[in-house]
């Protein structure tokens, strides 16, 4: 889903200074991808805003997939004044373009201690706010070593520099029960591979009670998590569900689930 706007302007750039017999200097593109970044972050509003823990390419793929493409919001919006859950909340990017909705309570979950550094600062003075720095998995830990993209004995990081970390750990159900949630407007998902470990049987009686809409990403980077999926699918993408699946080029592949 994530499309490098800046990469391909640069890229774009490089073709037409060649064509015309330029050769561009690393300077050059340099000043041009620091001008372009800057536009962005004046058009969106987030000056201020700490995006530190975060690779440029990184940075730059969520800002075009929130703000530009707005997958999360792409087919139905957060409701205005509602309770919603930021499952991967990053840096906080989501919950960022949701807050002139004047949400009744939003829920930041982010396991990756930088980021939740960098969300800390970005949200320290809104009370209706709560920031998590912890993992959702399927048992509660002080330490441990955490899934994440792609990895399933590891958390890597989309940092400057890849790292493995470990997290405090907890499960959906501690999560709702600590946080007194009884119901959620709107569910965004992105957690890496972790939300099998909170879309499955043990969570399925109460999520479909008392979550109106969800909206994440679903990884199947391996046999493992193929396999986790199955068994999501089968609990949850049933033919009373209204559910839409599509691929990271926005191709929709709903029939193509079973």
């Amino acid at each position: 889903m994530i499309k490098y706007w800046a990469g391909d302007h640069l890229i774009q750039a490089r073709v037409g200074r060649i064509k015309y017999g330029i050769q561009p200097t690393i300077e050059d593109l340099k000043k041009e991808h620091d001008s372009l970044w800057e536009g962005k972050i004046k058009k969106y509003g987030l000056e201020g805003m700490d995006f530190s823990p975060l690779s440029t390419h990184f940075k730059e793929g969520v800002i075009t997939e929130i703000m530009e493409d707005n997958v999360y919001e792409k087919f139905f919006k957060v409701p205005e004044g509602g309770v919603v859950v930021d499952m991967g909340a990053s840096v906080g990017l989501f919950t960022h373009s949701i807050s002139p909705k004047k949400m009744k309570h939003i829920y930041c979950v982010e396991p990756h201690k930088a980021s939740f550094k960098a969300l800390s600062q970005n949200f320290k003075e809104h009370d209706n706010i709560t920031l998590i720095n912890k993992a959702i998995t399927n048992k509660i830990t002080k330490s441990s070593m955490i899934k994440g993209l792609y990895v399933k004995d590891s958390f890597q990081a989309y940092a400057n520099n890849v790292i493995k970390a470990e997290a405090e750990t907890t499960t959906f159900k501690s999560f709702i029960k600590d946080n007194n949630i009884t119901t959620i407007d709107f569910f965004k998902c992105d957690a890496e591979g972790a939300e099998y470990s909170i879309f499955n049987e043990d969570n399925r009686e109460w999520l479909l009670k008392n979550v109106k809409k969800v909206s994440g990403e679903w990884h199947l980077a391996d046999y493992m998590d193929r396999e986790d999926f199955i068994v999501f699918r089968e609990l949850f993408l049933l033919p009373e569900h209204n559910y839409k699946a599509f691929d990271l080029q926005y191709n929709d592949i709903t029939d193509k689930l079973w």
